[in-house]
């Protein structure tokens, strides 16, 4: 026989403020590489791509991190 038990009512909240707030950290990385690729070439398209490509590495390296810990 299973047992159910509850959940406690602040975890649903508390997980996705916690989500939230590590994807908001992921994402200044790659806008501030794409606004640093744009800054000094003034091409959107490309800045994109470079800023993307490079702070792909960044986001992926705290991920891996953020795991291990």
């Amino acid at each position: 026989m299973q047992s159910k038990a509850p959940v406690i009512s602040f975890l649903p909240i508390t997980m996705v403020a916690i989500l939230f707030g590590l994807a908001m950290d992921y994402e200044v990385f790659l806008v501030s590489r794409i606004r640093e690729s744009y800054v000094h070439t003034r091409d959107p398209s490309d800045s994109v791509l470079s800023g993307f490509a490079a702070g792909v590495r960044v986001v992926t390296a705290a991920a891996i991190m953020k795991r291990q810990n």
